[in-house]
């Protein structure tokens, strides 16, 4: 006797009232909707006027990139990670020579200037993890997107840009969100 198994065969999701979707189209749809109220914050960024500074050119950009932060933000991408949109893995990266960092350079260098980024750098795969082997609702899985690794290189590069700065404005007495530094 198989106790336990049989009682709820059904693969689907259920909708916001709890009716079971089974047809594909339907739960994507649902998947849409709750990842849509899943990120829909009061709290996102808002524009602020930002003062010039002397290391920002008067176009707005700041100082080329360079071949040498390119490099070091390529090593720092983790291994054996799925791919994003573009099929391009870490190790693709990691690989590719000189030439190709000096390529990737250039790539990036194009972004930053004009600040439109590639298409396939801006799409992610969503991919949902089960929390609980009972897992059935949306809200009983974790959700973790596929990102473009070519990307987070210019992400990591822009990011460590703006890290390099923020220690300027941070007084040693402070002791939060300060690397290396802990009470």
């Amino acid at each position: 006797m198989n106790k336990g198994k049989g009682k709820n065969n059904k693969i689907g999701v259920p909708d916001v009232n709890g009716e079971l979707l089974t047809s594909q189209r339907d739960i994507e749809e649902r998947w849409r909707q709750y990842v849509e109220e899943l990120y829909a914050r009061d709290n996102k960024p808002v524009a602020l006027p930002l003062e010039m500074k002397d290391y920002v050119m008067a176009d707005g950009v700041g100082p080329p990139l360079l071949p040498k932060e390119v490099r070091a933000a390529v090593c720092q991408l983790k291994e054996k990670r799925a791919a994003g949109e573009d099929n391009i893995t870490a190790e693709m990266l990691k690989n590719m020579g000189e030439a190709g960092i000096m390529a990737l350079t250039e790539l990036c260098q194009q972004i930053y200037e004009q600040g439109i980024w590639p298409d396939d750098w801006t799409r992610s795969q969503l991919i949902t993890i089960k929390k609980t082997t009972k897992a059935i609702r949306c809200e009983d899985h974790r959700t973790i997107s596929l990102v473009s690794h070519a990307s987070k290189v210019l992400l990591k590069v822009l990011y460590h840009r703006i890290e390099a700065r923020s220690r300027d404005y941070i007084g040693i007495d402070q002791f939060g969100f300060r690397k290396g530094v802990g009470t």
